[in-house]
C-alpha cells in the first residue's frame, strides 16, 4: 500500500529510512543532517513537497469554486460577470461648524460671493475610529442688501447624494457667529499614495502596486504627465475587461494591493505621476456607538486651500449603521456555485406555484393541455389588498363595436387609420345572467350613473383594454402612485443656491370620476441655505410663488420633446419645504410604437405651444431642473440644454440652480404593461352591416365600489405582479402565463352546503350556496366579550383556509373560538344566508375537465366572508 506523503517531514523520513538504504551500505552510511547526504535528502524532500503542493493547488484551480486562491476566485467571478462587493463603510450623522469670520476671511472671492471649501479628505476621529466626508463641501457667503446669505452644498464631483446638507446659523459659547451643517459622514479614511512611473513595461503588463491596510471601500485614480500639470481624474475598469475604452485598467484581486495598469489610449508615459486615493474602512468593526469622548475634525492640508488658523468643530449625532465587510472568499465561491448550477427555468406545476406564491398571491393552476408535446395552463390569482381578499372575479365581456365615426360604441378612443380601440379603466360593467344554466354569464358596459339593481353584480376592470387591428386584446394598468429616486447632475455650479430634492412622485387614479385622465407630478425640496428670508414676508409666508420654477423634461425615443412647468404649490414654514406640482392629461391611447398620447399640460420644447403628441411611458428617463428668479441672473452662463428646452419667454430673469435625472435603475412608468402575460381570447360577432360585437373571454374584474375606492392603493400590488409575472415569462417552459382572478365576488357555481337529514330518505340535504359573499350568523355567550376580536378570528380562519378541493366545518370554528377566547362560555353557529344552523359543512367541488369548453369556462372560487353577524348573550 502506497504511503501518502503530505509534508517535507514525512517525505524526509521516507527518503532516509526507505529509499537510501537500498542504494547505500547501512554500516558506512552517515545519516546526520550535517552531511552531504543530509543536505541532498533535505533538498529532495522540500522539492517533492513543493511539487505536491503546487499540483494540489493547480488541481483545485481547475475548479475555481474549490480554489483557495483569492486572486483566482475573484478573477473568475468577474470573468463570469458575478459581481464582487467591496466593503461598505458605515454611515453616521454629524454636525460640522465653521466660524463666519473664517468663511469671510479665508474663502475665495467670486463675483459677489465668497466660497469656502471643506476638503472631503479631512479626517473626523471619534473614539479612535476615523470618519470622512464623501465630497467637498462648498460654503458660500452671498452678498445681498441685507447682508450675507449663507448656502452650502457638495461640489458634486464625488457625492452619491444619498445625503444632503441641512444648514443653520447660530452662536457658539463665546458668542461668535457660526455656520453649522448637518451632514452624513462615512467610516473610512483616505489613503493617498503617489508614484512616478519609471518602467513603462511594468506599467503596461504587471501594473504599479498601491497598498492599503484595512478593507477596501473604493478608490479613485488620477494622473499627471509632468510635475507642473494638474491631476486628471480618470475612469477605471478591471483589466480583464473586453470593453474598448479609454479608462485606465486596475487589478484589485489581491488582498491589500491595487495594481494600476496602463491603457495606451491615455498616452500616459514614463515620468508621469499616478495618484490613487484609496478609501479603506474597518467594515463591521467600525460600527460604533456614540461615546463620551470629544470628536475631532482635522482639515486636510495640502496647500490647496487657506486653512491657516481655521478650526472646524464636529459633533457626532448618531451611531454608525449599515457597514459590511464585503464579499468573503466563501461568499464568492457560493455565488459561483449557485450561478453555475441554477436551473433558471420552471418546468412543473409545483415550480410555478412556488415561484408565484413568493408574492403571497395564492395561485391556482388550471390545466388546458398536458401531453408529451406541450403543456398549457391557466393561472388564477387570489387578489389581496392589505389583509383583505379583494372581491374579484373573471368573466367574459361583451362589447359593442364602432358604430360610426362619431359613435365608438362601448370604446372610449378609436384610431381608424390603424384600427386600434381603447376601453379605459374607469368603465363600469354589469353581470348578465343567462337563463340557460349551460350558457356562460357575461358582463356588459353600463353608464356610470345608471341606477343599480340591488340584486345585481357590478364590476370595474383594473386594466385599460386595447384591441389592435388583429383583434388581439392587451391589458394596461393605468393608475400609478410611484416615487422615482432622483440623482443630482452638475449644472451651473457657480450659482450659490440649490434646490435639494430626493424624489419625484407620479400620481394618477384612473378610477377617479373627476381626474381619471390626469397625471400629477409632485416634487418636494428645500433650499441649501440656513433660512429662506429673501423669499418670505414678515410673517414667514411666501411672497412670490414663481420665485422658483421647476421644469420636468419628458422624452420620446429617449429624445427630449416636451416640458412640464411647475411653480411652487405650497411652502411649509416649519420644515422649510417647497412643494411643486404640475399636471397633464392623457387620452390613454398607446401607439403601435408603444408611445402614450398626451393631449394637455405639456409644452412643446422651445415653444409656448401645447404638446399634443406622444411620449415614452415605460422604463423611461426624465430630467428635472430648478430655476431661481434672480436680479443678477444674466451674470451666469446659459449654456445648459434646459435653455434650449424651455423658451426664453419663460427663463428670462431666472438663473439655473440645480438639475436632477433618474438613472436606469430608477426608470419611471406612467403605465404598467400587462399584455405580455395576461391575454384574453376575442371573438368577433357581426350584428349588422355596420356594427360588430366583441366577445372578450377571461377578463379580470373587481367589484365596482371596491375598485373605485381601492385600486389606486393597490398600485404596489400590481407593480409587484408585473415584475414577478414578467420574470416568470423568462423562466417557464411551454407555459401560457395568463393572469386572471379567482372568483371572490358574485355567485358561486361550485360550493355546496350540507345540512340536516331528509325525513324520507334519511340522507343529508345538500344545497348550492350560490353566493361567494354570504352572511354568517353566530351567537356568543359570556361577559366582557371582545366581539371585534372574535369577528377578526373567524374572518381570518375563513380567509386563510383555502378550500380548493377540501371542506370547511363550522363546528371546527366554534371549537377554536371557545379554546382561544377565555371569556367565551360558548359560541353557537346560527346559519348562513337563509339556511339554518343545520347547514354546517361547506364543500368545494372542482368539475371534471373533460373538454376544452369546461376548462375555459371554469374559474376557481374562494369564499370571501366579510359579513359576519355576531349576537352577544351576557345572561
Amino acid at each position: 500500500m502506497a504511503k501518502k506523503l503530505i509534508d517535507s517531514k514525512d517525505i524526509l523520513n521516507d527518503l532516509v529510512n526507505v529509499v537510501v538504504p537500498k542504494y547505500f551500505p547501512e554500516d558506512t552510511l552517515d545519516k546526520s543532517r550535517v552531511s552531504i547526504m543530509g543536505y541532498v535528502t533535505e533538498a529532495m524532500a522540500n522539492s517533492i513537497e513543493d511539487t505536491v503542493v503546487l499540483e494540489q493547488r493547480r488541481a483545485a484551480d481547475y475548479c475555481p469554486e474549490l480554489s483557495n486562491s483569492a486572486i483566482h476566485v475573484r478573477q473568475t467571478a468577474k470573468i463570469r460577470s458575478i459581481e464582487v462587493e467591496y466593503a461598505t463603510p458605515g454611515k453616521a450623522f454629524a454636525i460640522i461648524g465653521v466660524l463666519k469670520d473664517d468663511i469671510l476671511t479665508k474663502g475665495v472671492k467670486q463675483n459677489n460671493e465668497i466660497v469656502f471649501t471643506i476638503d472631503r479628505r479631512s479626517t473626523i476621529m471619534h473614539n479612535g475610529v476615523p470618519f470622512a466626508l464623501e465630497d467637498d463641501i462648498l460654503i458660500r457667503a452671498v452678498q445681498r442688501p441685507s447682508g450675507y446669505v449663507y448656502a452650502a452644498n457638495y461640489s458634486g464631483e464625488y457625492a452619491t447624494y444619498e445625503s444632503y446638507i441641512q444648514m443653520f446659523e447660530q452662536e457658539n459659547e463665546q458668542g461668535q457667529e457660526m455656520v453649522t451643517m448637518l451632514v452624513q459622514i462615512y467610516q473610512f479614511n483616505y489613503n493617498i499614495r503617489e508614484q512616478i512611473i519609471t518602467d513603462d513595461i511594468q506599467f503596461l503588463y504587471d501594473g504599479i502596486p498601491f497598498d492599503y491596510d484595512n478593507l477596501l471601500a473604493g478608490f479613485d485614480v488620477y494622473y499627471k504627465n509632468s510635475a507642473n500639470d494638474p491631476y486628471t481624474k480618470v475612469d477605471k475598469v478591471h483589466y480583464l475587461t473586453t470593453e474598448n475604452t479609454k479608462a485606465i485598467y486596475y487589478n484589485d484581486d489581491d488582498d491589500l494591493l491595487i495594481y494600476i495598469l496602463n491603457n495606451p489610449k491615455l498616452n500616459i508615459g514614463v515620468n508621469a505621476t499616478l495618484k490613487v486615493e484609496i478609501r479603506e474602512t474597518l467594515g463591521e468593526d467600525g460600527m460604533i456607538t456614540i461615546g463620551n469622548s470629544n470628536t475631532t475634525f482635522s482639515l486636510y492640508r495640502d496647500g490647496t486651500y487657506n486653512y491657516t488658523g481655521v478650526n472646524v468643530i464636529c459633533t457626532m449625532l448618531s451611531d454608525t449603521v449599515e457597514a459590511s465587510d464585503g464579499d468573503s472568499l466563501a461568499d464568492l465561491k457560493h455565488r459561483m456555485i449557485d450561478a453555475k448550477t441554477r436551473r433558471d427555468n420552471i418546468t412543473t406545476e409545483h415550480d410555478i406555484i412556488s415561484y408565484i406564491n413568493d408574492i403571497d398571491a395564492n395561485v391556482q393552476i388550471v390545466k388546458k393541455r398536458n401531453d408529451i408535446e406541450d403543456r398549457r395552463y391557466y393561472m388564477y390569482t387570489l387578489l389581496r389588498h392589505n389583509r383583505e381578499i379583494v372581491p374579484a372575479t373573471t368573466k367574459r365581456l361583451q362589447l359593442t363595436g364602432i358604430i360610426s365615426p362619431l359613435n365608438y360604441g362601448d370604446f372610449d378612443k378609436y384610431d381608424s387609420t390603424v384600427d386600434r380601440k381603447v376601453l379605459r379603466a374607469y368603465s363600469k360593467f354589469k353581470l348578465v345572467e343567462s337563463p340557460d344554466p349551460e350558457e356562460e354569464s357575461y358582463a356588459v358596459k353600463v353608464d356610470r350613473d345608471e341606477p343599480e339593481d340591488p340584486d345585481g353584480f357590478y364590476y370595474t376592470c383594473p386594466f385599460m383594454l386595447l384591441l389592435n387591428k388583429y383583434d388581439i386584446a392587451s391589458y394596461y394598468f393605468t393608475s400609478v402612485n410611484d416615487s422615482i429616486t432622483l440623482n443630482n447632475k452638475t449644472v451651473n455650479s457657480m450659482f450659490p443656491f440649490q434646490m435639494i430634492c430626493r424624489s419625484l412622485n407620479i400620481y394618477r387614479d384612473s378610477h377617479n370620476p373627476d381626474t381619471f385622465d390626469q397625471y400629477q407630478i409632485t416634487i418636494t425640496g428645500t433650499l441649501n441655505t440656513s433660512n429662506d428670508k429673501e423669499l418670505l414676508d414678515e410673517d414667514g409666508n411666501l411672497i412670490d410663488y414663481t420665485s422658483i420654477m421647476s421644469y420636468v423634461i419628458f422624452r420620446r425615443d429617449n429624445n427630449a420633446v416636451a416640458y412640464l412647468p411647475m411653480q411652487i404649490d405650497s411652502y411649509n414654514k416649519e420644515s422649510r419645504e417647497f412643494t411643486f406640482k404640475g399636471t397633464f392629461t392623457t387620452t390613454d391611447y398607446i401607439t403601435e410604437q408603444d408611445k402614450l398620447e398626451v393631449n394637455k399640460g405639456l409644452f412643446q420644447n422651445t415653444t409656448d405651444k401645447n404638446y399634443n403628441s406622444v411620449i415614452d411611458f415605460k422604463d423611461a428617463q426624465l430630467e428635472v431642473f430648478f430655476m431661481y428668479k434672480y436680479d443678477r441672473a444674466d451674470d451666469y452662463l446659459k449654456s445648459d440644454p434646459i435653455f434650449q428646452y424651455v423658451p426664453s419667454t419663460k427663463t428670462a430673469g431666472y438663473a439655473l440652480m440645480s438639475g436632477y435625472y433618474n438613472t436606469p435603475s430608477n426608470y419611471y412608468n406612467l403605465i404598467l404593461e400587462y399584455n405580455k402575460f395576461s391575454s384574453s381570447p376575442v371573438r368577433v360577432e357581426p350584428r349588422s352591416e355596420t356594427t360588430v360585437y366583441y366577445s372578450v373571454g377571461e377578463v379580470p374584474f373587481i367589484k365596482y365600489d371596491y375598485g373605485i375606492e381601492h385600486i389606486i392603493n393597490m398600485y404596489p400590488t400590481f407593480e409587484n405582479m408585473k415584475q414577478t409575472y414578467g420574470s416568470l415569462l423568462k423562466l417557464t417552459t411551454d407555459f401560457e402565463v395568463s393572469l386572471k382572478f379567482i372568483s371572490t365576488y358574485g355567485r358561486s357555481k361550485y360550493i355546496t352546503v350540507t345540512g340536516g337529514r331528509d325525513v324520507r330518505s334519511g340522507y343529508e340535504v345538500e344545497a348550492e350556496l350560490n353566493d361567494l359573499n354570504p352572511t354568517f350568523y353566530f351567537k356568543v355567550y359570556g361577559k366582557n366579550i371582545d366581539i371585534d376580536s372574535i369577528y377578526t378570528y373567524i374572518y381570518e380562519y375563513l380567509r386563510d383556509t383555502y378550500i380548493t378541493g377540501s371542506t370547511i366545518f363550522m363546528s371546527n370554528i366554534c371549537t377554536l373560538v371557545e379554546q382561544n377566547f377565555m371569556d367565551v362560555r360558548s359560541i353557537k353557529y346560527m346559519g348562513v344566508n337563509d339556511l339554518d344552523a343545520s347547514y354546517q359543512q361547506f364543500t368545494y367541488t372542482v368539475p371534471e375537465f373533460t373538454n376544452i369548453d369546461v376548462i375555459t369556462r371554469f374559474v376557481p372560487e374562494q369564499l370571501n366572508v366579510t359579513d359576519i353577524q355576531i349576537e352577544l348573550d351576557e345572561t
